[in-house]
C-alpha cells in the first residue's frame, strides 16, 4: 500500500488535503473528544476518556496537527483491547505503548490510503532504545498494534455506514 501511495499522482497540497479529509473523519468516527491546551505535549487520558493536544497555532500544520490526535487515537483503544496505560514514563511498559501506537498510526494511515511519515521510523526507534532486543519488541507488537488498527478502521466503516444511510432528502415546502 505504501508504494501504492508513493505512485499516486496528487500534489502536496492535494495529498495534505487528502489526510486532514481523512483524519477529521477518523477523530469523528471515533467519537473522542479532542480538546486543545495551551501546552506542549499530546496525550490520551484514560479516564476522562479524552484526547489532549497543544493548540493547532503550535504545530506547523493542520496535516502535523491531525498527525498527533490519530497517534493519540490509537492509544484510546487500550481499553477496548486491554492494554495497560498505568505504565510511568520511561517504563518499558509505557515504551512499548508508545511502540503499539505509533505502529497503529502507521497501519491505519496506510488502510486508509493517507500518506505516513518519514518520522514513524525515527519515533519507533526512539522508543524500542529502551528494549535489548529492538527487533523482538517491534515484531511483539505488531499483533497489538495491528487490533488497534482494525479496531479504528471497524469505527470507520460503521460510522460511514450509518452517514450513507442517513435521509439525503429535505420535504417539499407543502
Amino acid at each position: 500500500k505504501q508504494k501504492e501511495l508513493e505512485n499516486q499522482e496528487m500534489s502536496e497540497r492535494m495529498k495534505d488535503e487528502r489526510f486532514v479529509e481523512q483524519g477529521l473523519a477518523i477523530i469523528e468516527a471515533m467519537g473522542i473528544p479532542v480538546i486543545e491546551k495551551n501546552q506542549d505535549r499530546a496525550y490520551y487520558s484514560p479516564n476522562e476518556h479524552i484526547i489532549v493536544l497543544p493548540l493547532r497555532k503550535k504545530c506547523s500544520s493542520d496535516k502535523a496537527f491531525l498527525a498527533l490526535a490519530l497517534h493519540e487515537l490509537c492509544h484510546s483503544t487500550s481499553k477496548a483491547l486491554n492494554r495497560d496505560m498505568s505504565n510511568a514514563f520511561g517504563t518499558a511498559g509505557y515504551a512499548k505503548e508508545e511502540i503499539i501506537a505509533e505502529t497503529a498510526t502507521m497501519f491505519m494511515c496506510l488502510n486508509e490510503g493517507i500518506e505516513t511519515f518519514n518520522s514513524h521510523a525515527q519515533y519507533l526507534e526512539g522508543w524500542a532504545s529502551h528494549f535489548v532486543d529492538k527487533k523482538k519488541v517491534l515484531l511483539s507488537v505488531c499483533k497489538q498494534a495491528k487490533e488497534a488498527q482494525q479496531f479504528i478502521s471497524d469505527k470507520v466503516a460503521e460510522h460511514t455506514l450509518k452517514l450513507a444511510n442517513q435521509a439525503t432528502f429535505t420535504a417539499p415546502n407543502q
